[in-house]
C-alpha cells in the first residue's frame, strides 16, 4: 500500500508540474489583419502624469500631415469611490488607474497604479478604406460635461471625425467607452471601418515579489460559446503572434493580482479577433507583449466597457459576461482544477465574512474541517489497512505453499479474502483518501497564484500569507507534522523496513516541494495533519488491543 501512496503522489506531482514542458501549447496562424505593433521603447516620460480636475481644455483640431505645430497634452482626472481615472487628449487614451484602496508593496508610493512605463493603458487605430490611422499620436479636444464622471474627446484625422466618450461610474471599477466615428460629409462610417484598441505592453508591479508578477503578466480572452482561454506572455517569442480568432466578448491583460478587460458591450457585435505579439524582453524576467482587439464598427459605432482593477471575485462576478473567468486557475489544467478552485474560493471567501476570522484562521479551519469531512472514508482505508497487516503472515504461507500453482493460489488468496470480508482491490482503499484530498490541494496551489483576497495579508509570523514563509516556519511545521502523523500510523505494526523508510522520506519530500510555495497552503496543509492525530490515535489503539486479544488466544 505505502509504495502505491507514494506512486500517487510522485505522479500528481509529476502531471502538475511536467505536462506544460512536454507538451507546449499549439502556435496560432498569423493575422490578415494589419500589424499595427508599435515600437519596442519606453515611452519617456515615465513618471505619473499630474492630476488635475476634470475639466475642457482648450479645443485642438488635428494636424495636417507634416505640420510641425507643437500641441499641449492635457489630462483629465476622474474620481470615483474606488479609484482615480486619467484620460489624455493626445490620442483620447486612459493614461492610468490609481487604486487607493490596495496598498504598494513595493515600496513604489502608498497605492498602487494600473500604469505602464511602455505607453497608455488604452489607446487606438482606425483601419478605413486604403488606410490605416494610428490614432496615439493625434491630438484631440476634450469637453467634460460638468459632472466631473464623463469626458468626450474628438479629433479630425485623415479626413475622418472620431469621438470617444468615456462614462465613468461612481462605484467599482467598470467605465463605459463608445467610439463614433463619421466621414468629411458627416456620415456615419460604413461597416469595412475597423476600429483597433491597443492594450499596453505589460502593467508595472507593485508587489513584493515584482518578478513574479512580471512572469504572470497573461492575455485572457472569451469566445461566447466556450470558456475562457489564455497565453501567457513570456511563452512568446519576439515578433511571435498568437491569434485568438472571433467572435469574442472581452479580452484583458492581467498580472498576478489586477487586470485591465475591455468587453464588448453588444453581444451580437463583439470583437473580431484579437492579436498577442511577443516582443524582445526589456530585462531579463521581464517580458513585453502587443496586445490588439479589433472590432468591426456598424454604422461607425462601437462600444464597449473597461474593467480596470483587482482581480477581485465578486467585483468579477458583478460585470458579468463570465468576465470573471478571467482570473481562470489550474493553467493547463483548468478544466480539472476551475471546478475544484471555484467551490474552494466560494467557501474561504463565505467563511471569512460570515465568521468573521482572519483569513489565516480561515485556512486552518478549512484544513480542519476538510479532514473531518474525510474521517469516515480514512477510517475504512485505515481499518482496511488494518486488516491486511493481520492477513500478510496467512497470504505470505499460501504463496509460498502454492507457488508452483497459480490457479491454485488464486483460489486459496480468494477464499482468504472471503473469510476476512475484503477483496483484492481492498490494498488500493488506502490510496484514495490522499487522490481525494490532491484536487483540494491543487486548487489551493492555483488560487494563491492570483486571489487578490490573500495578497499582503499578513498572520502570526508571516508578512503575507500568499508568498513563501523566508523563515520556514511553515513549511517546517507541515513536514513535522505529517512526520508525526506518519509515525503513529507504524505504531503497534510488524517490523517493515521499507514503510518506515517511506515514514521518512515522504514528509522530506513533501517538505522541500512546498518549501517555495505560498505560506498559506503550508498552514492549511499542517492544519490538515494535526487534526489527523486523534484518527491515528484511534486506530493505533485499535491495533494495540487486537494485537492484546492475539497474543492471548496464542
Amino acid at each position: 500500500m505505502e509504495r502505491r501512496v507514494v506512486l500517487a503522489v510522485v505522479l500528481a506531482i509529476g502531471v502538475l508540474f511536467l505536462t506544460p514542458r512536454l507538451f507546449p501549447p499549439a502556435k496560432r496562424p498569423a493575422s490578415a489583419v494589419p500589424d499595427t505593433t508599435r515600437p519596442d521603447t519606453p515611452r519617456s516620460t515615465q513618471p505619473a502624469p499630474p492630476q488635475v480636475t476634470a475639466a475642457a481644455p482648450e479645443r485642438i483640431e488635428a494636424a495636417p500631415a507634416g505640420d510641425t505645430m507643437r500641441v499641449r497634452i492635457d489630462t483629465t482626472t476622474v474620481q470615483t469611490a474606488e479609484g482615480t481615472y486619467l484620460f489624455q487628449s493626445q490620442g483620447a487614451g486612459l493614461e492610468q488607474v490609481q487604486l487607493r484602496r490596495f496598498p504598494s508593496l513595493s515600496g513604489q508610493g502608498t497605492a498602487v497604479r494600473l500604469d505602464s512605463r511602455w505607453d497608455p493603458l488604452l489607446t487606438y487605430s482606425l483601419v478605413v478604406p486604403n488606410d490605416t490611422l494610428p490614432l496615439a499620436t493625434v491630438p484631440f479636444a476634450a469637453n467634460a460635461d460638468g459632472t466631473n464622471r464623463n469626458v468626450t474627446y474628438r479629433t479630425v484625422a485623415g479626413g475622418w471625425t472620431v469621438s470617444i466618450r468615456y462614462e465613468v461610474d461612481t462605484t467599482g471599477y467598470l467605465f463605459h467607452a463608445i467610439a463614433h466615428v463619421t466621414d468629411s460629409a458627416g456620415r456615419a462610417a460604413g461597416d469595412n471601418v475597423l476600429l483597433i484598441i491597443h492594450l499596453p505592453r505589460a502593467l508595472e508591479s507593485f508587489e513584493a515579489d515584482p518578478v513574479a508578477d512580471r512572469q504572470a503578466l497573461t492575455v485572457a480572452f472569451k469566445q461566447p460559446a466556450r470558456g475562457a482561454s489564455q497565453v501567457a506572455v513570456r511563452s512568446l517569442d519576439p515578433n511571435e503572434r498568437h491569434l485568438e480568432p472571433g467572435p469574442l466578448t472581452w479580452t484583458a491583460l492581467k498580472s498576478k493580482y489586477f487586470i485591465l478587460g475591455i468587453i464588448a458591450r453588444d453581444t451580437t457585435a463583439p470583437f473580431a479577433e484579437v492579436q498577442v505579439t511577443g516582443l524582445p524582453q526589456a530585462e531579463r524576467n521581464y517580458p513585453l507583449g502587443q496586445t490588439v482587439a479589433i472590432a468591426r464598427m456598424r454604422n461607425g459605432v462601437f462600444g464597449f466597457d473597461v474593467y480596470a482593477g483587482p482581480q477581485d471575485w465578486d467585483a468579477m462576478v458583478a460585470v458579468g459576461r463570465e468576465f470573471v473567468g478571467a482570473n481562470a486557475y489550474g493553467g493547463f489544467m483548468q478544466p480539472v482544477v476551475q471546478p475544484f478552485a471555484t467551490i474552494v474560493m466560494r467557501v474561504l471567501l463565505w467563511m471569512h465574512r460570515a465568521l468573521n476570522l482572519h483569513y489565516g484562521w480561515v485556512l486552518l479551519l478549512f484544513g480542519v474541517i476538510v479532514r473531518i469531512a474525510m474521517w469516515p472514508l480514512n477510517q475504512v482505508a485505515m481499518r482496511s489497512s488494518m486488516k491486511m497487516q493481520e492477513l500478510q503472515p496467512q497470504l505470505a504461507e499460501v504463496q509460498k505453499r502454492h507457488k508452483s500453482d497459480p490457479q491454485r493460489l488464486q483460489q486459496e488468496t480468494m477464499r482468504i479474502y472471503k473469510e476476512h470480508g475484503m477483496s483484492p482491490f481492498s490494498p488500493l482503499a488506502g490510496c484514495f483518501p490522499i487522490l481525494l484530498s490532491m484536487p483540494v490541494l491543487f486548487a489551493l496551489f492555483f488560487v494563491f497564484q492570483s486571489t487578490i483576497e490573500f495578497r499582503g495579508v499578513p498572520f502570526l509570523w508571516l508578512n503575507d500569507i500568499s508568498l513563501k514563509d523566508s523563515l520556514y516556519i511553515a513549511p517546517l511545521l507541515m513536514g513535522g507534522s505529517m512526520f508525526f502523523t506518519s509515525w503513529l500510523s507504524m505504531r503497534s505494526l510488524p517490523p517493515n523496513p521499507q514503510t518506515r523508510v517511506m515514514t521518512y522520506v515522504l514528509p522530506v519530500m513533501m517538505t522541500v516541494l512546498l518549501a517555495n510555495m505560498a505560506s498559506g497552503l503550508n498552514l492549511y496543509w499542517a492544519a490538515q495533519n494535526v487534526a489527523s492525530i486523534p484518527q491515528q490515535l484511534l486506530i493505533a489503539r485499535e491495533r494495540e488491543r487486537a494485537k492484546a486479544r492475539k497474543a492471548k488466544v496464542s
